[in-house]
Order: C-alpha cells, then structure tokens, then sequence
C-alpha cells in the first residue's frame, strides 16, 4: 500500500481531489480503458471510495456499464476516474 496524501485534478484545475491511500496499480488493457484514453494500455491507480475525496468542483460522469462510471471534466476533456455503483464491490465508495 502507498499511503499519500496525493492531490490531483483536471487540465483547467476546476476539478481537484485527494487519494489517501493506493493499494494497488493496474494496467489495463479491457474494452472500455483502451478507447477511453487513445492507447493500448493504460496505467492507474486502484483506491477505496473511502481513500478518495473530490475537494473542488463537480465533474461529468459517463456510465460504463450497470454498475460503474467515468468521470470527466467536459471543458477541458480531461478523463479523471472511474467508480464502481455497486455497494458490494470492494472499491465502492466508504468500503459499502
């Protein structure tokens, strides 16, 4: 586990949020990561709901599937996270 804090954000600094924790890296390569960021792989971070925290703005959201979206920011067409909806995964938000 990476223990942070980390901030971050979006390219036009509206959207900000902070990671407190990492607890695993991912390259993922699956239907919707590979058009969603122009590349055959794409690297990102896995946090707990509870680990994350959007302390600026309001973003976009995209579904992706039933239980899962993208967030974005629609003025500066930055990609910013993706969350699982369903309260049982163990990356849903407060570990719900």
């Amino acid at each position: 586990m990476i223990i942070g804090p980390f901030t971050g954000g979006c390219l036009c600094k509206s959207i900000r949020y902070e990671v407190y924790s990492i607890f695993d890296v991912i390259y993922c390569h699956c239907n919707q990561c590979r058009p969603s960021s122009g590349a055959p792989v794409l690297v990102t971070a896995a946090v707990a709901g509870d680990a994350f925290r959007v302390t600026e703005g309001t973003p976009n959201a995209f579904a992706t599937s039933a239980t899962g979206r993208s967030l974005f920011r629609g003025k500066c067409g930055s990609g910013l996270w993706g969350e699982y909806l369903a309260e049982n995964h163990p990356l849903a938000r407060d570990g719900k």
